[in-house]
């Protein structure tokens, strides 16, 4: 086969891989989900569940939780977070003797200097969670998430006013059709002239 239609050949196998639409690599994009439950009176004592349905497809690659609760001593509140279709649950706060009213504006962050531990009441800001919510990383984002607060004393109420989750998650992968429009084209048009030649010879 002369050199120049094997050459116009390998535009052909070009045209036809790129028909397949070659994928970007994912790329991270941030997202954020707030529960409509709130305001929500708690159980007392006893345990309280508030879920938040997310109708989006992606692969979690960080996550933060943030809520807000009005309660006379915040150390009665144990509180987790569950994501029921993989049953990857963290606990974000212990109950504890320590008192002060409140917890919140609050955001459970991996990256926040301090630990909910180390911090004092209300909490406003940012605080790293008992357990690491990096356990949710690579896991499904979409389906039911259910926050659980345990009210462990009896005679203090409380209110959970809001909560949710927000992050960056990875999603499906996109054609990068634009890209390569002018390469597909270069190659068919490859392949007509290839086919043309072909039957010039055999004439």
């Amino acid at each position: 086969m002369p050199m120049n239609i094997a050459s116009t050949f390998k535009k052909c196998s070009l045209a036809a891989a790129l028909l397949a639409g070659p994928a970007l690599p994912a790329t991270a994009v941030p997202f954020s989900f707030n529960s409509t439950d709130g305001p929500l009176a708690l159980a007392n004592p006893g345990t309280t569940l508030s879920t938040l349905f997310v109708d989006s497809p992606g692969i979690i690659t960080d996550l933060k939780v943030h809520m807000s609760i009005t309660h006379p001593w915040q150390g009665d509140m144990r509180i987790s977070i569950l994501h029921n279709e993989t049953g990857t649950e963290v606990r974000l706060k212990n109950d504890s003797f320590t008192g002060g009213q409140n917890i919140g504006p609050t955001t459970f962050d991996d990256d926040a200097l301090l630990s909910i531990n180390e911090g004092s009441a209300p909490f406003a800001g940012s605080f790293r969670p008992v357990e690491p919510l990096s356990a949710y990383f690579g896991e499904s984002l979409g389906g039911t998430w259910t926050l659980t607060l345990v009210d462990t004393f009896l005679f203090d109420e409380g209110v959970l006013q809001s909560w949710g989750i927000s992050g960056t998650a990875t999603g499906l992968s996109v054609p990068d059709h634009a890209s390569t429009a002018a390469l597909l084209v270069t190659g068919l048009l490859a392949c007509l002239a290839a086919r043309r030649r072909i039957h010039q010879d055999r004439s």
